[in-house]
């Protein structure tokens, strides 16, 4: 009782909070999806809404990148009535999404007030969860044997590719949080480079080369976060340790080398999964629907660039395998214009933002991840509740909360170096 009493005590935005990662981390973790779901629409959806009727709006929903991406969440949620050949049903259930997507928005800046003013704990949370769905995905794995086949999980995280992706984002936004911290200790170390090294056995399992090559990336811009996070006369010996560490791991890689020739045949195999053909296609069949595109609520198989693809391919492709290009294609010039302004922008605010330039580091690392794995891979901006939100939505607007000027509030200026020292005395 008296937990009940104490939950019901809690203000609309820790309830909110607390829905939100119940959604996200036991997504990761269960494949019931109805169970995942309900804490986002009996918990987060109606308190939301709520809060923001009663005028609790974060600062942050002021943002111009904020405002950009709901700008085209909106035109995608109206374009399907207006281009396109896709039912009427088909066009409101994109509408839904819009709606879905604007709540989740308000709430991921609701929680992200909350990460931002513990990112310790939260960053340890975070870090936590990698370890925990990407271990409870290898055990079955490892326990089958058949190492023929790609992992993959359930939940969130039932697809190989976006599997991986989304493990590679969580562990980044961690990575993040636990760099802004300023009660750092020896364990949150060990917690980062134990939760990357589950991250990266479940990319090498899911033989995916996009968050493979991804990874090598998100690794070297990690790394050079760290140095900028420490004291000036530790950057060097950490560079001199990065370096050992970088070259004896590629000594290692060398000596297994047949083992890691097999590895990289059984890739290579694969070609590159009909991604040329797929580009081509699209951007070929654009020119009748370049300004508005052919709506969202129309299907790419149903597309002109999707029954030419099956004519020369034989393969039903579901989406376009690029997330610009699917803004292109679903949304035209001015969906695509939409969203590369809205990063653009971002990018400048992350580079500017009031923070050491570890920080900024962690922030720009954590948006080149986002892109990175949304180059050879789809998500859209509307979507219904699915792993598109953990790659696109979830990241996006925990940068935009941290780059806001309301965090400037917090003593940026001088925990880089405090922690530094406590975490390496």
């Amino acid at each position: 009782m008296r937990i009940i009493e104490k939950i019901r005590g809690w203000p609309h935005a820790s309830v909110i909070n607390v829905s939100l990662l119940a959604f996200f981390f036991l997504g990761m973790l269960v494949p019931w999806e109805d169970l995942y779901r309900f804490f986002f629409f009996a918990g987060v959806v109606p308190l939301t809404v709520w809060s923001f009727f009663k005028g609790e709006i974060p600062p942050a929903a002021t943002s111009p990148v904020i405002l950009l991406l709901l700008l085209l969440t909106a035109y995608l949620a109206l374009n399907s009535f207006f281009v396109g050949d896709a039912a009427f049903r088909m066009a409101f259930r994109r509408f839904r999404w819009g709606i879905t997507v604007f709540i989740l928005a308000g709430a991921l800046l609701i929680a992200c007030r909350q990460w931002i003013r513990r990112p310790g704990f939260y960053g340890r949370l975070f870090l936590g969860a990698v370890i925990v769905s990407g271990t409870a995905m290898m055990i079955p794995y490892l326990m089958a044997g058949d190492f023929g086949d790609r992992i993959a999980g359930v939940g969130l995280l039932w697809h190989t590719i976006q599997a991986s992706s989304i493990l590679l984002v969580v562990w980044t936004m961690g990575f993040v949080m636990i760099c802004m911290a300023k009660d750092l200790r020896h364990a949150d170390l060990v917690l980062l480079l134990a939760a990357f090294a589950v991250v990266m056995a479940v990319i090498v399992l899911s033989q995916s080369r996009g968050p493979l090559m991804a990874a090598g990336v998100t690794m070297l811009l990690a790394s050079v976060s760290l140095i900028l996070w420490l004291p000036r006369e530790k950057r060097f010996m950490a560079a001199g340790v990065m370096g050992g560490a970088g070259l004896a791991a590629g000594l290692g890689l060398w000596s297994g080398r047949a083992l890691l020739s097999g590895y990289m045949d059984a890739l290579l195999t694969r070609g590159l999964s009909y991604r040329p053909e797929i580009w081509k296609a699209v951007i070929e069949h654009s020119s009748s629907h370049r300004l508005f595109g052919i709506g969202p609520a129309t299907r790419l198989p149903d597309s002109p660039a999707g029954k030419v693809l099956l004519e020369d391919t034989g393969l039903v492709f579901a989406h376009t395998h690029n997330l610009f290009l699917e803004m292109f294609y679903a949304g035209g010039v001015i969906a695509l214009l939409m969203l590369v302004a809205a990063l653009v922008l971002l990018f400048c605010r992350l580079f500017f933002m009031h923070a050491p330039a570890g920080v900024r580091m962690a922030c720009v690392c954590l948006l080149m991840v986002v892109l990175m794995v949304n180059f050879t891979d789809t998500v859209s901006p509307l979507s219904a509740p699915r792993p598109a939100w953990v790659l696109f939505w979830l990241p996006l607007v925990f940068l935009v909360s941290a780059s806001h000027p309301e965090t400037a509030k917090r003593p940026h200026k001088d925990f880089s170096g405090q922690c530094a020292k406590s975490v390496l005395s």
